[in-house]
């Protein structure tokens, strides 16, 4: 799920389109990295810094 953070605009975070992704995966996907990557690939999606 990507979603607009609207209180860290009105504090006048400086950024103009602040997005928070918030993703959970099970099964193959929670356990296997390279399936992840694999998947973000594909989908046109860039990893966020922590797994």
């Amino acid at each position: 799920m990507d979603a607009h953070h609207l209180c860290t605009q009105m504090r006048g975070v400086r950024e103009l389109h602040p997005m928070t992704r918030t993703t959970a995966f099970t099964g193959a996907y929670g356990t296997n990295a390279s399936l992840r990557a694999e998947f973000y690939d594909l989908a046109g999606l860039q990893r966020g810094v922590r797994e």
